[in-house]
């Protein structure tokens, strides 16, 4: 009962769609809010992909977030600085995991924009 008022950081986890490798659950996505925050900014929210056995999928995450920021130019084909990178979300994610190259390219955009 006291807890909640005793802590410096409260976190809200809901459950979102399953995400399946044909019929085969593989993750869910997440969905996360800060309801109460001493040492940051309160109320932030975020959604992120959780893969069973794995965690959270940075790749997936650094492509939400470049989108997001108009890094990468997401659609039918994924395009970095006006050259096509990736045919579609998932081919664009797999090629964040073989090609760390690119991985840090488009990690330090958007670290610098953030």
């Amino acid at each position: 009962r006291g807890l909640q008022y005793g802590s410096s950081l409260k976190i809200e986890l809901r459950d979102g769609k399953m995400i399946k490798d044909g019929d085969k659950p593989i993750g869910k996505k997440v969905h996360i809010k800060v309801t109460k925050n001493q040492v940051g900014n309160p109320y932030g929210e975020t959604e992120l992909d959780l893969y069973f056995g794995d965690g959270f999928d940075k790749y997936s995450d650094l492509f939400d977030a470049a989108v997001k920021e108009g890094i990468l130019d997401g659609g039918a084909w994924v395009k970095y600085k006006g050259e096509n990178i990736a045919n579609g979300r998932d081919k664009c994610i797999e090629l964040f995991k073989n090609d760390q190259e690119i991985y840090e390219k488009v990690l330090g955009d958007l670290k610098c924009t953030l």
